[in-house]
């Protein structure tokens, strides 16, 4: 992709990657609300469900639209596709339904919520476009926002154990940075493969997924981490259809059109614009679960969490867009190039 973009197209272009991060970031909110309607099956099972489906879409379309995916693209890429689509999908996943288990769901969303301001902090680490003071204000207020936003799930939570705790943090740590991880080195990975698309990338990810979740499914049951024929046989038949629908949901939405506009606002944002926008996945969560589960306003203090994660995501967003306008050295670019190809292999 050319870099030397006129003005006009650029912002145009960059308005068009905005919307699609906006768009993903509320496909991946819906992951936060659709388990509260299958109480009557595990959290695994519904995680692993939304790949196979995931995987099933992608190798539709992948043979109606796409042919090439499976003979043109070298081993290598098949590679790079396979392991990311591994650690983003079932494993950062299952490490969040293994911390809401362990360490409780207060402190797991909290630190998962966190994602954006690590993304925020690694993609300036990677090429200054905020200075430190404004970049620890946005991260201030952001943080802030988190936490506010989410402490009144902390109310009569109880979790035994110090040793389970601890191991509950570790997995929700890992979890957030796989993602954070993820976020910085796709938008060198979707750039340094010209000749495929966003939609191919994503139909990539979704066969790897499947191929990974199958024996998963399996060896979960088989581990006694998901019990899937006997949820579906004590299941009513309403229970058994709405867990496909909404599984069907999230694999098509959360994680197949969610992916491919996130390569698409990748293309287009700098990974520091992408990190303050990430917030709006919690931000959209939460104003789902409102609307939908609990279906009662937020308190003040939530109020306050939420505005506060709003305002930080629109600093972040319009002074990293500012930041990228302003030219880099020559040696500072190449340091940033090493790094990225350092990331995507």
């Amino acid at each position: 992709m050319s870099t030397n973009l006129p003005k006009s197209s650029g912002k145009a272009f960059s308005l068009g990657g905005c919307f699609s991060a906006v768009t993903a970031c509320f496909y991946w909110g819906i992951v936060f609300v659709i388990p509260s309607f299958l109480s009557h099956f595990h959290d695994t099972e519904i995680v692993l469900f939304r790949y196979l489906t995931y995987g099933i879409f992608s190798l539709i379309t992948s043979t109606i639209y796409s042919k090439k995916i499976f003979y043109s693209f070298p081993k290598k890429v098949w590679v790079k596709a396979f392991i990311w689509s591994t650690v983003i999908n079932p494993i950062y996943y299952l490490g969040i339904v293994a911390a809401i288990r362990l360490a409780g769901s207060a402190i797991t969303v909290i630190i998962a919520g966190l994602t954006p301001v690590g993304v925020l902090i690694c993609a300036n680490i990677r090429k200054r476009e905020l200075p430190l003071s404004l970049l620890l204000g946005i991260v201030l207020i952001t943080t802030l926002g988190v936490i506010l936003s989410n402490v009144s799930e902390f109310r009569g939570e109880v979790t035994e154990g110090v040793l389970q705790k601890i191991v509950g943090i570790a997995c929700v740590l890992t979890s957030t940075a796989i993602w954070v991880a993820y976020v910085i080195s796709n938008e060198s990975l979707v750039k340094s493969h010209e000749d495929m698309t966003p939609e191919i990338w994503g139909r990539m990810f979704g066969i790897c997924a499947l191929i990974v979740c199958v024996p998963l499914l399996a060896l979960c049951n088989w581990l006694g981490f998901a019990s899937t024929l006997h949820s579906f046989a004590t299941a009513s038949t309403k229970d058994v259809y709405l867990f496909l629908i909404l599984t069907t949901i999230l694999g098509i939405f959360s994680s197949g059109q969610a992916i491919n506009l996130w390569n698409k606002a990748s293309l287009s944002l700098p990974s520091s614009v992408l990190g303050s926008m990430l917030v709006l996945e919690p931000l959209f969560g939460l104003i789902l679960s409102f609307l939908l589960v609990s279906k009662t306003f937020p308190s003040l203090m939530e109020s306050v969490g939420i505005l506060l994660m709003l305002t930080g995501s629109l600093a972040g967003t319009l002074l990293s867009e500012h930041g990228t306008t302003l030219s880099v050295p020559p040696k500072e670019a190449l340091e940033n190039k090493e790094f990225s190809e350092e990331l995507v292999d």
